[in-house]
C-alpha cells in the first residue's frame, strides 16, 4: 500500500476504514505526505524503543499516557496524528502544553514538515525521553495515516503496541455518548454540566466501540501482532501497577524511579452516568 489511493485496495485498508476524506485533510496539512523525509529530518536512533498506544475511544488511554509521562521514562505519548485536531484548537493547546510538541495541524509551520514521514521522525526526536523512548498515541484512524505509508508496521520503527480497552461496554458507550454530546472529551477540556442522553444515543455508541474494538483486532491479526493489552478497570484499580506492565513490556521497567505516577487528568464519571449504566441494564434484562 504505497501512497494514498481511492477506494479500499486491500482487507487492511477495509479494516482501517480508509476514507478518502481523511486523505484531503492531510493533502491540506502537508505539502508531500507521501514523500520521504525531508533533508534534515532527525534520524530514527537504531537503539531507541518506540511503541504505540493503540486504543479504543473511553478507554482510559489519555490518562494512563499521562502517567506514562510521569515517569520520566516513556516520552510523552499523546496523539499526534489526529486529523480532528484541525478543528479543536483547546485539544491542540492541551497536548502542546502537555508535551512540548506540536500536532500534525502546525508540522508544516512549525517544523518545516512536508511529509508524513518527515513529520514522524520530528515528533520522535522532540517527544522522546532521555533513555531514549518514544510514544504515540493513535486511534484506528490516525493508523490509517502511517499504514497506507507502511509506517506502523516497519522494520525501521520496530514498534511495541499496547492495545487499550474497556471491560465495561455499556459505561464506555455512555461515556462516549456524554463526550459525542458536550464535545469535553478529557477533564482539561472544561468542567461537564447535565448534558439530555437517550437509550438511542447509547445503543448507537455501544455499537460503534463495538465496531472499532473489532477494527483493531482485525488489524492485529492482519498483521500478526499480540500487543500488550491493558484495560481500563486495570489502570484505574492500580495505576502504578498498569504502568509497570507496560514499562516492563517496552523494556524499561528495571530504569524505574522509586516515586508515585501521577496524571493530569481526572475521572470524568458522574453520579449520572452511573444511573444511566444501571437504567440500560435494567432495560435489557426486563425486556
Amino acid at each position: 500500500m504505497n501512497g494514498a489511493q481511492s477506494g479500499f485496495r486491500s482487507p487492511l485498508d477495509f479494516v482501517l476504514g480508509a476514507y478518502e476524506a481523511d486523505e484531503t485533510v492531510l493533502a491540506r496539512l502537508l505539502p508531500d505526505p507521501d514523500g520521504p523525509a525531508e533533508p534534515g529530518a532527525p534520524p530514527v536512533p537504531p537503539d531507541g524503543v518506540n511503541y504505540i498506544i493503540c486504543y479504543v475511544p473511553r478507554s482510559g488511554s489519555t490518562h494512563l499516557s499521562s502517567l506514562l509521562q510521569s515517569t520520566g521514562l516513556a516520552g510523552a505519548p499523546a496523539e499526534y496524528f489526529n486529523l480532528g485536531y484541525a478543528d479543536m484548537p483547546q485539544e491542540r493547546r492541551h497536548t502542546f502544553a502537555r508535551t512540548g510538541v506540536h500536532t500534525i495541524e502546525s508540522a508544516a509551520a512549525e517544523y518545516g514538515s512536508r511529509s508524513v514521514e518527515g513529520y514522524l521522525r520530528t515528533v520522535a526526536a522532540k517527544s522522546r525521553s532521555a533513555n531514549g523512548v518514544f510514544g504515540l498515541k493513535a486511534d484506528i484512524t490516525h493508523v490509517s495515516v502511517l499504514t497506507r505509508r507502511r509506517l506502523f508496521w516497519n522494520a525501521q520503527w520496530d514498534w511495541k503496541y499496547v492495545f487499550v480497552t474497556r471491560r465495561d461496554l455499556v459505561a464506555q458507550a455512555v461515556s462516549y455518548a456524554t463526550a459525542s454530546e458536550t464535545g469535553l472529551w478529557t477533564s482539561e477540556s472544561g468542567e461537564r454540566s447535565d448534558v439530555q442522553l437517550s437509550e438511542r444515543t447509547i445503543a448507537e455508541a455501544l455499537l460503534k466501540i463495538a465496531d472499532i474494538t473489532c477494527r483493531w483486532e482485525c488489524a492485529f491479526d492482519l498483521y500478526g501482532i499480540e500487543p500488550l493489552r491493558v484495560a481500563y478497570e486495570e489502570i484505574e484499580q492500580s495505576p502504578d501497577a498498569a504502568v509497570e506492565r507496560c514499562l516492563a513490556y517496552l523494556g524499561i521497567g528495571a530504569e524505574r524511579p522509586a516515586r508515585a505516577v501521577s496524571s493530569v487528568y481526572r475521572k470524568q464519571r458522574t453520579a449520572r452516568s452511573e444511573e444511566w449504566v444501571r437504567r440500560i441494564r435494567a432495560q435489557a434484562r426486563n425486556g
